[in-house]
């Protein structure tokens, strides 16, 4: 494992010799950012991922909205949670959820909107383990519909 900084145009390398949990801590303007680093030696190192979603920004309240997004790699296994959103007043209310199975790295979602107003999506790849290989979670940007 060598676990590598940046700050400004520099680079601080840092190789540890023994395998363990670091805790590492850069300051930019006197502000500090920590950072969790887990040596493991020869184990394989679990594999970011990252997810999309989009679709139509705007619907007709009762009409089908569909979605469709991308988890990369394409290989990641499992599937994404698709949570929805919606603005009551001034407060954002869990609106419903559902699992949707990422097949070849692309996954597709529609749902019929009951409510006008504004709505906000987002999809969370769950962290999923196939034989030595570990993919871990990540989340979409906010997808926003105005359902009119």
């Amino acid at each position: 494992m060598h676990a590598v900084s940046g700050y400004h145009g520099h680079v601080i390398s840092y190789l540890p010799a023994v395998d363990g949990v670091y805790y590492l801590e850069t300051y930019t303007d006197n502000h500090g950012q920590g950072y969790t680093v887990t040596v493991l030696g020869d184990e394989t190192m679990p594999l970011a991922t990252t997810t999309a979603l989009s679709g139509a920004s705007t619907v007709k309240v009762k009409r089908k909205l569909a979605l469709s997004g991308t988890v990369s790699p394409a290989e990641s296994p499992g599937s994404v949670i698709i949570t929805r959103k919606r603005l009551v007043g001034s407060k954002w209310k869990n609106a419903g959820s559902a699992t949707v199975a990422v097949v070849g790295g692309t996954f597709a979602y529609s749902f019929k909107p009951a409510y006008r107003g504004k709505w906000r999506l987002v999809a969370k790849y769950q962290t999923n383990t196939v034989g030595d290989t570990t993919y871990v979670t990540s989340h979409s940007r906010v997808k926003t519909v105005t359902v009119r």
